[in-house]
């Protein structure tokens, strides 16, 4: 694993939408507003659909972010299913608390790809209660399918959740995935020693996440 601040790092729901022709002698209907979450988006909105730097706190800096599919990988370090389209990520430091933010935004084809994800997720966590994997000499390691819920934002979309920690540099953490339609979102926060961090905070930053894209994609 590259240095932290270079560190990507992803993490792993069928029912594309239609809309059925008016029946004969319905007469005119009103246009069909499809969720948010249905709605294709391009690269750039995915990027402006990231959490700003002052998310995470008042001194926090964005240390790393991207667009590249080839940087994503499911959560025990698996490829991605097929299906994935486009990508946008970030990594956030505050060197006041010592903690780091990790965000990904993945779209899909449809959501049944973007379900498997985290079904694949949930899988690799339950075959032995961890995994690891390494890269550029750091291994992270994760532990424990934990039980937790979708962002409201998100409906009945598909949701994992694990512990994180990077020994070889002191970081421990969680992480939390999030199905919502198209999308999968993805946070994991990290603390240095002396920096509590806990599963109810991923679950904020996750739930933050799935708003502020809600908000992008209209």
């Amino acid at each position: 694993m590259r240095d932290i601040d270079q560190m990507v790092y992803t993490w792993r729901w069928n029912a594309t939408p239609s809309i059925l022709p008016a029946s004969p002698g319905t007469g005119p209907t009103s246009p069909t507003t499809a969720p948010p979450f249905a709605k294709a988006a391009s690269t750039a909105q995915l990027t402006r659909a990231l959490l700003p730097a002052q998310a995470l706190g008042a001194g926090a800096r964005v240390m790393n972010s991207g667009t590249d599919l080839t940087d994503v990988g499911a959560l025990c370090g698996d490829p991605l299913p097929g299906g994935a389209r486009l990508t946008a990520y970030e990594t956030l430091q505050d060197g006041q608390t010592g903690q780091y933010l990790e965000e990904f935004i993945i779209e899909w084809d449809n959501s049944g790809d973007a379900a498997l994800l985290i079904s694949n997720d949930h899988a690799a966590l339950d075959k032995t209660g961890s995994c690891s994997w390494n890269s550029g000499g750091q291994t992270l390691e994760l532990t424990g399918d934990e039980a937790g819920s979708t962002p409201q934002e998100c409906g009945s979309g598909q949701y994992v959740a694990t512990q994180a920690s990077i020994p070889s540099v002191s970081l421990s953490g969680f992480h939390a995935s999030a199905q919502c339609g198209l999308y999968t979102i993805s946070v994991t926060i990290f603390g240095g020693t002396g920096s509590t961090v806990n599963h109810d905070m991923a679950d904020g930053y996750l739930s933050s996440a799935a708003g502020r894209l809600q908000k992008t994609l209209g």
